[in-house]
């Protein structure tokens, strides 16, 4: 991918292993030296191998899955092409891909009946009166916290270190528990609907 969201290194900031910062140097080093990115942090000490690790499985399952809920495009498939040898790899399961891919691709149709475009603009509602006790989970909370009326679906999942899939589905469970409301619709002036990325 291409797209700067789907950049290492802004996963990195997004998830909180790195500076904005520590990534400017990162950058202005791999275009002085022409060393990744990865390997550059790996040398200067900024991550070690299995931050790096993880970072990259859930930077290549991230791009799989928006991949996966594309409506249409064109692709060309090369056999036996195999990576530079200064790529860094990782081991993951394409089954287990396909499967997880599969089943956010039936959630987001759950998610879109309720957020049609992450440019909805959502805030907090008070619980209802015979709701009882409100038990929330620790990334239900965070997701929670960014909600205040004015930031919109995609807003909030700029700043939450979840994926965008995991941000909508919890403002989903926090929609149905009656602490999330719609304030305000996307834009009529922005793009017709589409499955969010």
């Amino acid at each position: 991918s291409t797209a700067p969201k789907d950049r290492l290194g802004a996963l990195l900031v997004k998830l909180g292993m790195l500076s904005a910062e520590q990534l400017e140097v990162a950058r202005r080093d791999e275009q002085r030296t022409g060393i990744k990115q990865g390997a550059s942090l790996l040398e200067q000490g900024l991550l070690t191998e299995e931050q790096l690790d993880a970072a990259l499985t859930r930077q290549i399952s991230e791009i799989f899955y928006g991949l996966m809920i594309w409506r249409e495009g064109t692709f060309e498939f090369i056999d036996d092409e195999r990576p530079p040898v200064d790529v860094f790899t990782v081991r993951q399961s394409v089954n287990n891909l396909i499967m997880q891919g599969t089943r956010q691709l039936d959630e987001w149709g759950v998610i879109e009946k309720v957020f049609p475009s992450l440019d909805i603009v959502i805030s907090m509602s008070p619980p209802r009166d015979n709701s009882g006790p409100i038990s929330l989970q620790p990334d239900e909370w965070q997701v929670l916290t960014f909600v205040d009326g004015k930031r919109s679906i995609r807003e909030v999942c700029v700043l939450s270190s979840l994926s965008n899939f995991d941000v909508c589905k919890r403002l989903l469970n926090l929609h149905h528990a009656g602490l999330v409301v719609i304030s305000a619709a996307a834009p009529t002036t922005s793009r017709p609907p589409e499955r969010p990325l």
